[in-house]
């Protein structure tokens, strides 16, 4: 199969910050927004082009299946709906490790969608070595190391892999001026934990992604000097962009300026409410990915029961304090798209 990189062009982004936030309800997560509200620096417009091409590729006509791992899946899904998807000649949307569970579909082609880690790298060795359907179109949300695509190439005996391209959608597009990593637990960024060296390295994958996403190169990159994670940041986005030729674009002397900043120095904005109805159902319902967890009524006769026989609950509060606890013991309502 071929290998090909990058796409068209999409303009220059003017400014980016690059922000700790934390989440009330999913611990902390590291999140890039911009200041640019040109048309051309609209991230969920980046990522939806990336999808249309994989489900409409000229290489891959007709019907089709489209596997995913869990990052991809909550990439695709803040920016397509289930019915769009399978109106673009989807058979079957699945995740990349599920695909043992059923039957040989060899009337079906596969689209792949996946970031490019070894884990997945060893899932799409196990596929190649069986293959479920007739060819393989391979796309990654990132840049796909030598040694990578060589040990996919050896695992090709049966020649089944027609391409392998990079589309760089490695984040989830929360706003056309914002994404996040989702990434819990992200405060440990900020100490000597042993597995922050990888979060680091999702953080810096990520924003790589979006600015090749927006085809831009920073004119400059600046960060906070009293934070060591901005720093770590900042050094590693300079020192890859650097190192990889197809960061060099024509627009880097009027690019933006990256901006790293820690948000531990800036601790109060996260509790402050603002007066927007996104920013309303995230404190009263809470959103994920875009997405709203409606509890059926029979959930929520039993947390209002439940709060009833506890002591804690009397005395005429209005429980606003324990939005954030989980419903202990109670099956989860399925997701409703927003």
């Amino acid at each position: 199969g071929s290998h090909c990189r990058g796409g068209e062009e999409r303009g220059v982004l003017v400014g980016v910050g690059l922000v700790r936030r934390r989440n009330r309800r999913t611990n902390s997560t590291v999140s890039l927004s911009f200041n640019n509200k040109d048309d051309r620096m609209n991230v969920i417009a980046a990522t939806r082009s990336y999808v249309d091409r994989i489900v409409s590729d000229p290489n891959n006509p007709g019907m089709k299946v489209l596997l995913l791992d869990n990052e991809t899946t909550k990439t695709v899904a803040t920016v397509y709906s289930q019915t769009q998807i399978l109106e673009r000649d989807v058979y079957l949307v699945e995740r990349l490790e599920q695909t043992s569970r059923h039957e040989i579909m060899k009337h079906l082609k596969a689209a792949v969608f996946v970031r490019p880690t070894y884990a997945n790298l060893e899932l799409l060795k196990k596929e190649l070595a069986s293959p479920k359907f007739a060819e393989y179109h391979l796309y990654f949300s990132n840049v796909v190391s030598q040694d990578f695509l060589n040990q996919l190439a050896d695992a090709d005996d049966s020649e089944v892999v027609r391409q392998v391209q990079e589309f760089y959608a490695d984040y989830v597009a929360v706003n056309e001026d914002l994404f996040t990593v989702n990434q819990r637990g992200s405060l440990r960024l900020s100490t000597d934990d042993p597995g922050r060296g990888d979060m680091t390295d999702r953080n810096v994958s990520a924003v790589l992604s979006c600015l090749l996403s927006l085809k831009t190169q920073p004119s400059a990159i600046r960060y906070q000097a009293t934070s060591r994670v901005a720093r770590r940041v900042a050094t590693e986005v300079h020192e890859r962009a650097e190192a990889d030729g197809i960061f060099q674009f024509k627009n880097r002397s009027t690019g933006p300026l990256l901006l790293v900043l820690d948000r531990a120095d800036d601790p109060v904005t996260p509790l402050l409410s603002q007066w927007t109805y996104q920013a309303m159902v995230h404190e009263l319902l809470g959103l994920n990915n875009n997405r709203v967890k409606i509890p059926s009524t029979d959930s929520a006769k039993k947390k209002k029961n439940a709060q009833a026989k506890n002591p804690l609950h009397r005395g005429g509060g209005t429980g606003a304090e324990n939005d954030d606890d989980d419903d202990d013991g109670e099956e989860e309502p399925e997701e409703e798209e927003a």
